[in-house]
C-alpha cells in the first residue's frame, strides 16, 4: 500500500473518474474488509448519482457491508479462488464470510454484481490445485438503462 501511495496511483479511500465518449465511470477504493475497512457511503457520496460506480475492494465481503449508496460493480480478490478445489466439493477453505464469494461473477444479497479474481498468487502455502491462476480482463459495457 505504501508503494502505491508513493506512486500517486493509490485509490485507497479515494474516488477517481474515468471519462470517455461523454460518459463517466467512477472507481472507488474500499480497502480491506478485515484490516482497514472503509465505510462506502462517504466515497459514494462523492460520485454523481447517475454515473457508473465501480468499487475496488481487497475482500469481496465488502459488497455485503452496510451502506445506502448504489454500486454498479464490485471488483475484488482475496480468495485466490480457494487455491485448492476438490472435485464435487469445491474449495474446503475460503477466507470470506460469504462462502458464495469464491471466484468469478457473483451477485451480492443486494443484487449487485461482484467479480472475484483468483489472481496469480497464493496464501500461506505455495500450492494451487484445480484452481489455476488468472489475470482477468473485464469489458464493461453500458446496461439497457444507460441507453435510455
Amino acid at each position: 500500500r505504501e508503494r502505491l501511495a508513493a506512486s500517486g496511483w493509490s485509490l485507497h479511500g479515494r474516488v477517481q473518474p474515468i471519462r470517455r465518449n461523454g460518459h463517466t465511470l467512477w472507481l472507488a477504493g474500499a480497502g480491506d474488509f478485515r484490516r482497514d475497512h472503509l465505510p462506502l457511503d462517504p466515497l459514494l457520496e462523492q460520485i454523481p448519482p447517475d454515473d457508473c460506480r465501480v468499487v475496488l475492494a481487497h475482500n469481496p465481503d465488502t459488497a455485503d457491508s452496510r451502506r445506502s449508496g448504489r454500486v454498479d460493480l464490485f471488483v475484488a480478490g482475496h480468495t485466490h479462488g480457494g487455491q485448492v478445489r476438490l472435485p464435487f466439493l469445491g474449495a474446503p477453505i475460503l477466507p470470506v464470510r460469504n462462502k458464495t464469494y469464491s471466484s468469478g461473477l457473483k451477485t451480492s444479497p443486494r443484487g449487485e454484481p461482484v467479480f472475484i479474481c483468483r489472481g496469480i498468487g497464493w496464501s500461506i502455502l505455495p500450492v494451487r490445485f484445480l484452481c489455476p491462476p488468472e489475470l482477468a480482463v473485464l469489458e464493461l459495457v453500458p446496461g439497457p438503462e444507460a441507453a435510455a
